[in-house]
């Protein structure tokens, strides 16, 4: 997983609905940035702790954004995955 998909949605938020205002400039993405790949995050790895931390951030600014959810309730959705060990 790149940032490049993260940082493409939070720039997505500045066309929020016009009651929320949503201001991202450099140093606002930068802290998402430094967030996203801090060692905390453990490389946000699958079914590693930093995943789920990473992934509630980024609903976290979604809503703050002003963002609307999808067809399914909130923007966390599980899912099914296989790993070879």
């Amino acid at each position: 997983m790149t940032a490049a998909p993260i940082l493409w949605a939070l720039l997505l938020a500045r066309s929020a609905p016009a009651q929320t205002r949503y201001d991202l400039n450099a140093t606002a993405l930068e802290q998402h940035v430094r967030f996203l790949a801090d060692p905390a995050q453990e490389g946000r790895l699958t079914l590693y702790p930093g995943e789920h931390k990473a992934a509630e951030y980024i609903a976290k600014k979604f809503r703050e954004a002003g963002l609307q959810e999808g067809p399914n309730p909130g923007f966390l959705h599980e899912y099914d995955i296989t790993i070879n060990v």
